[in-house]
């Protein structure tokens, strides 16, 4: 389980998965996803300054997020891919790859959203199913899995209109939720 802070401890960009938006193939790819950020740019906690990663764009349209390892973990690096879809003005959806440890092969697809607040600053959260109430979810389109134990519900995304609809759905609450964290070349 990960929580999206970014930038904390060698987490940029993951999330507590306590239920996330996910599916098993991608609904942003290469060939839908857009480029909301520089080609190459630090990205940094303004709270933790330690804590800031190396961002690159990929040919593929990912974005490929490297960071440092951090005080007793050093020998950790964390990487991800990125990738981001436009929702509306200055709002993306986001899509990360969610490695099985075992196979070290693609599990399922996170999503969440980003948004551009200005040129050196983003707000980013992964959206929880929890989020929504379980009937909400459904008529937005999300199939709601209940995996039984102790696992949180997990919303399946079908499309990208889905994750669209979800996503405008969450940022029309009076207070979502989203950490800031700042851009710099």
């Amino acid at each position: 389980m990960r929580l999206i802070v970014l930038l904390s401890t060698s987490v940029i960009f993951s999330v507590l998965l306590s239920g996330c938006l996910v599916s098993k193939a991608p609904v942003i790819t290469t060939a839908n996803s857009d480029r909301p950020l520089p080609a190459h740019f630090i990205l940094g906690d303004e709270e933790s300054p330690a804590n800031r990663a190396t961002v690159n764009l990929e040919e593929d349209n990912s974005y490929f997020v490297s960071f440092a390892p951090i005080g007793a973990e050093q020998s950790d690096r964390v990487e991800e891919r990125l990738r981001f879809k436009r929702v509306a003005d200055n709002i993306y959806a986001s899509s990360r790859p969610e490695i099985d440890k075992d196979t070290g092969k693609v599990d399922r697809y996170v999503y969440g959203y980003m948004r551009v607040i200005d040129n050196g600053k983003i707000s980013i959260y992964e959206v929880l199913c929890s989020d929504f109430d379980p009937v909400e979810a459904k008529k937005l389109g999300a199939e709601v899995i209940e995996p039984g134990g102790y696992s949180p519900s997990l919303c399946a995304v079908p499309s990208i209109e889905v994750l669209e609809s979800l996503i405008k759905n969450y940022l029309s609450r009076p207070d979502p939720i989203g950490s800031t964290y700042a851009i710099s070349k």
